[in-house]
């Protein structure tokens, strides 16, 4: 399937789920470690290398503190307020959008809704970080959507906090 194909199709989705065509798009490529699992963690050496793969999230901003987000690899459409982040039981997945959320609140970054629609090539539980990809894409459409900006080094910084408790 060609990008054009899928883009198409995606914004046939939103337009079902959202009566509107979205008006922001952002993607984040899946990845593989070529040498050495997870060594970086450890200060090990690893050879990083994005794939041909991606997520891609399709968005129209709210003017409200709500996310409304769906997929169309799995199950499932959630709608939450940016002020109550707990983790959702029934639908795991949207739990990375949330985290993403809570550590950008957490360190000081002002958040605005959207209406979202995922689609992913990564294959999950493949090892090619389909769930990290969801991440960095959430991250970039919170960002994008915020209009702010940030330096990349302080990346580092909230990936190394310890894990937050979001299951209150």
């Amino acid at each position: 399937m060609t990008l054009t194909e899928r883009t198409a199709q995606i914004r046939e989705q939103f337009a079902r789920l959202y009566s509107a065509e979205p008006t922001v798009w952002v993607q984040a490529p899946g990845r593989v470690d070529l040498m050495g699992s997870h060594t970086d963690y450890n200060q090990g050496y690893v050879l990083t290398m994005t794939i041909d793969r991606n997520t891609i999230i399709a968005a129209q901003p709210r003017q409200d503190h709500q996310v409304s987000i769906g997929s169309m690899n799995v199950e499932g459409n959630l709608a939450f307020s940016l002020d109550d982040l707990r983790c959702d039981p029934a639908l795991p997945w949207t739990n990375f959008v949330k985290g993403v959320a809570a550590i950008l609140q957490a360190a000081g970054y002002t958040l605005n809704g959207f209406n979202g629609l995922i689609h992913s090539t990564i294959p999950f539980s493949s090892g090619l970080s389909s769930s990290a990809a969801l991440e960095v894409a959430s991250a970039m459409l919170f960002k994008t959507l915020g209009g702010w900006t940030m330096d990349p080094s302080r990346w580092r910084c909230y990936a190394r906090k310890p894990k937050m408790n979001l299951s209150a």
